[in-house]
């Protein structure tokens, strides 16, 4: 049988290692405030330090409505957690016609439910201009990947829980 001592600095270095993984684990980023808007929606934005200009990455809603912005740079946030029935609208504030749409490329089949105009009900269908949204709502419980077809290094994350 191992010696107590033994044991017990076991126990020790491995909660001095989840400690540090929970404390040091997210890396350079930095966690924004919570901001709670009178709908109900809660929402969190993280940003790399080095770039304060920098879209936001991420963003976790709990209900209601949700926003992801397309921009020249890419769609903001590009991580979004929401809520099963949030419905997210895809704003295009960038200089060109952004058309969103889910994964894989170019089929847009990931996301279960049917429709749209290839197979999914997750698909604007068309371009949208300078200015447009398209809304869509998740009814469906998951990790959605999503793309601009006209586009498609442009790329995003909806998780529904």
């Amino acid at each position: 049988m191992p010696n107590r001592t033994s044991i017990i600095i076991g126990i020790l270095v491995l909660v001095a290692i989840v400690g540090g993984v929970l404390l040091f684990g997210s890396g350079s980023k930095v966690t924004a405030p919570v901001v709670t808007e009178p709908t109900g929606t809660t929402q969190a934005l993280v940003r790399e330090p080095s770039n304060p200009q920098q879209p936001a990455v991420s963003a976790s809603l709990s209900i209601g409505e949700a926003v992801i912005t397309a921009t020249d740079a890419g769609f903001s946030p590009s991580t979004l957690t929401v809520k099963r029935g949030t419905t997210v609208t895809f704003k295009n504030n960038s200089s060109m016609n952004v058309w969103p749409a889910a994964n894989p490329h170019p089929i847009h089949t990931s996301y279960p439910e049917g429709g749209g105009c290839v197979g999914s009900a997750f698909d604007a269908c068309r371009g949208l201009a300078p200015g447009e949204s398209w809304s869509f709502t998740f009814n469906d419980v998951g990790t959605w990947g999503y793309h601009d077809h006209l586009h498609s290094r442009d790329k995003g994350t909806v998780i529904v829980q």
